[in-house]
């Protein structure tokens, strides 16, 4: 890229509740403003609605949980960043509960602030808690009432049985039913800390989210694909001596474990902004 060039990306972050969208932008913002990471790929130019996302950063930095984004509140931030050779970049990043997806997938309808910057988004961010995920359900494992229900009450079934994996590709279809073209979607496995693994975040998908995965890989033709894993508190918080240990750390940024494709890792996590 030249020097000195500003580049406008419109983002749309999407996820089911717990996903771990909220927590990214608390992380993310504490990660930007204290601008202690000498790696960093961008720092700040400015930040619209700076006030929410201080509150979000001063939430993370306390190692607190983050209060759950409620139905219908939908808080749009613009950040003005600037990387070493002061190419400049707008990001737009809005923030929205897991219900409101949920409500998409059971009621077949989004709102028209929605509908209008999927539509015009440049790229969107995926959240995936696989540790939120249901078991994966058997035939065998339906309820009685659920297995002998005639042909012609299928349709009627309650959405709640919907597992997560299909509310994620039934989201997916949506998002390119009015977009019609091809979208980069970075994919983020969050509470990577969790994950004792080798694998890759691609790899760790496929194995606890196959059904997702492979929708994602069977229309790559229609969605271009990062895999990303991401611990963005960097523990448990529900652990008390996990909490304690976390808020004992010198340097908070080191909290933050950001894992590629290649399994390389780093504590920048603006470097899923690029």
């Amino acid at each position: 890229m030249e020097k000195g060039i500003k580049m406008v990306t419109k983002s749309y972050i999407i996820g089911l509740p717990a996903s771990g969208k909220t927590t990214f932008l608390g992380a993310l913002g504490y990660s930007l403003l204290s601008n202690t990471v000498e790696e960093n790929v961008y720092e700040i130019d400015s930040i619209d609605n700076l006030d929410y996302i201080k509150s979000l950063a001063n939430t993370w930095s306390q190692c607190k949980e983050m209060d759950r984004t409620k139905r219908n509140s939908y808080v749009n931030t613009k950040l003005q960043l600037k990387d070493k050779d002061n190419n400049k970049l707008e990001l737009y990043i809005p923030d929205q509960s897991g219900e409101e997806f949920e409500y998409i997938v059971n009621n077949r309808s989004m709102n028209n602030t929605m509908y209008n910057e999927i539509a015009v988004c440049d790229n969107i961010f995926l959240f995936v808690n696989p540790s939120k995920i249901s078991n994966d359900l058997f035939i065998k494992d339906l309820a009685p009432e659920y297995r002998n229900v005639s042909q012609e009450k299928v349709s009627a079934l309650d959405n709640s049985i919907m597992h997560e994996q299909t509310q994620y590709v039934s989201i997916l279809q949506d998002v390119y039913a009015l977009r019609k073209c091809r979208t980069k979607i970075k994919i983020v496995i969050s509470a990577w800390d969790e994950y004792e693994t080798e694998m890759s975040p691609s790899e760790l998908l496929k194995n606890r989210l196959p059904l997702l995965w492979q929708y994602l890989t069977a229309n790559c033709e229609i969605y271009e694909c990062e895999y990303w894993g991401i611990s963005a508190q960097g523990g448990d918080l529900t652990n008390q001596e996990e909490k304690e240990k976390l808020q004992g750390m010198s340097n908070a940024i080191e909290r933050i474990i950001v894992v590629n494709d290649n399994k390389q890792v780093t504590h920048d996590i603006s470097i899923l902004l690029k």
